[in-house]
């Protein structure tokens, strides 16, 4: 098995520069980010002369097995190989610079594509590798801004990498709490600096500390004008006189170990491209893609020129787009009439995300003029009363605090009339259940006391949030990624100091087995 180390696959190939690839030579990689192998763009592969002496390197060392990890370049360049290969072949065979027998045993070049972009902008597939760790990065980096922006009251434009999608704009701002996102997908209206000024004004009147605008790289106005981060700073500073900071991130983006994400998904799709090479026709080139489950789609169908590509995406962007932004847009106009109210509780050990799903129901559910009540301290909070109302205003800031800001405890509902009483003079309509399997047996038991107590006869939803990931019915709990991202921190960290050591790890997750199995599979462990 060789490796093409060079600059770039387009580069190794024309040059002759391979390197045979040992079980050793892919050991402790999996914590190193980029690639060990080098990449760029070749222009010189671009040229049919170069595709040639790329062909007479695959036949000189007898490779007609070839998977290509990149973008959208990359991975059209493959495309155009595969395609020419009988007749480079031929062209190869008629100059003498292989014989008949080498023609006849590669006369078919088996070819596989994974689609590796931070810009997540490859069509067919739900998400590429790399987009993950540059999200991972791109929230720590606004993380570390918050604090300051907001001590010294200011507003910050942060301008993420993005060509064509905003896959990472759009995210980013969700993540963060953005108060304003500008992406290629859908240019902002030609009145966009009085809508954007308009906007921040409201949430600062509002008590607002930080405004925060995200900026992809390739946002451009309705006129196709390019918007950069200068241009709104001046804008901002002009109208509002507000003190305005530019993070421009740039290749930050790129750096960094890779997330337990990326690395369970380059495993997956490594593993799929050794059976997609031995077991495919060999007349069809695949493309791994990402649809729940890694599978194969036929490369005429993936790779097919940017302009369909880009209509699909500008198809989801606008069918997705007004219910991702009713989470960051302004907040919802009084409602005057009937106050209804839903409820939202916290139950078992805290996990990360148990504050973003609270934020968004409130969010949402402000929008649908629905009151939220949080209910704190679990079912013992809920029996003595301990309601706290949670609107737009002051649930800001909990999309990226840990915990769980309501408070969590691992107990099951056990004076049940009381906690029928309490619900019924709050005039509960609909109770969330944040939380692992302490929140799926309860809502179970509150389920069975249906006939018994009206107060539970109302709509209840559970959202599984634990990092054990022992919620029946879910094949990943909220704070699982979280918790597998900061033990691969750690295990790494560990390897640093290890050489000639033999060292075991002991991670949580009670009687379920899937963070030991998920963090073996991300750090390369042996057993």
């Amino acid at each position: 098995l060789p490796f093409t180390r060079s600059k770039s696959t387009g580069v190794s190939l024309i040059t002759n520069r391979l390197e045979e690839a040992r079980w050793e030579s892919v050991s402790n990689i999996l914590p190193k980010g980029g690639t060990i192998l080098g990449t760029t763009r070749c222009e010189a592969f671009k040229a049919k002369e170069e595709r040639t002496k790329a062909a007479l390197t695959l036949h000189t060392h007898k490779i007609y097995h070839l998977a290509c990890i990149g973008g959208d370049g990359s991975l059209t360049g493959l495309k155009i190989f595969r395609d020419e290969w009988e007749s480079l072949t031929a062209e190869l065979l008629k100059s003498g610079s292989i014989s008949k027998e080498q023609a006849e045993q590669g006369k078919i070049l088996r070819v596989v594509g994974i689609a590796g972009t931070i810009d997540n902008d490859f069509f067919g597939t739900d998400r590429t590798i790399g987009f993950d760790s540059a999200m991972a990065r791109v929230t720590e980096c606004v993380d570390n801004l918050t604090a300051t922006a907001m001590s010294h009251q200011r507003a910050f434009i942060v301008e993420v990498m993005s060509h064509e999608c905003g896959s990472l704009a759009l995210t980013a701002a969700l993540a963060l709490e953005a108060d304003f996102v500008f992406i290629p997908e859908i240019p902002p209206p030609d009145n966009w600096p009085e809508v954007l000024c308009a906007h921040l004004h409201r949430k600062r009147k509002a008590g607002s500390r930080l405004n925060l605008v995200i900026i992809a790289e390739g946002a451009t106005d309705a006129a196709g004008k390019r918007i950069n981060s200068d241009e709104v700073k001046k804008i901002i500073e002009d109208k509002l006189k507000f003190e305005v900071r530019v993070a421009s991130l740039g290749y930050l983006q790129r750096g960094g170990a890779p997330s337990f994400l990326d690395r369970l998904l380059g495993c997956r799709m490594g593993s799929e491209a050794v059976n997609t090479l031995l077991s495919s026709d060999p007349k069809s080139p695949k493309l791994l893609c990402l649809k729940g489950e890694c599978f194969w789609l036929q490369y005429s169908c993936a790779v097919r020129g940017p302009r369909t590509a880009q209509e699909y995406c500008n198809h989801w962007y606008r069918s997705k787009h007004p219910l991702c932004f009713q989470l960051i847009a302004e907040p919802p106009s009084f409602f005057f009439g009937v106050a209804r109210n839903f409820a939202v509780i916290h139950v078992g050990t805290p996990a990360a995300g148990m504050n973003c799903v609270t934020h968004a129901f409130v969010r949402i559910a402000n929008h649908s003029k629905y009151n939220v009540f949080g209910i704190e301290r679990c079912w013992e909070g809920l029996s003595e009363g301990r309601f706290r109302e949670l609107n737009w205003g002051n649930v800001t800031g909990w999309m990226y605090r840990g915990g769980s800001e309501l408070g969590s405890k691992k107990q099951l509902p056990t004076d049940i009339e009381k906690l029928s009483s309490a619900l019924r003079e709050q005039n509960i309509e609909g109770l969330l259940i944040v939380g692992g399997f302490e929140a799926f047996q309860s809502a179970i038991i509150l389920n069975e006391a249906r006939n018994s107590y009206s107060a539970f006869d109302i709509p209840m939803v559970v959202v599984p949030c634990s990092i054990a990931n022992n919620v029946p019915g879910t094949c990943n709990s909220l704070g699982t990624d979280t918790a597998l991202n900061e033990i691969c921190r750690q295990v790494d960290n560990i390897q640093l100091n290890s050489i000639f050591r033999v060292v075991i790890v002991e991670t949580q997750g009670g009687r379920c087995g899937f963070l030991a199995a998920m963090t073996a599979m991300a750090t390369g462990a042996d057993q």
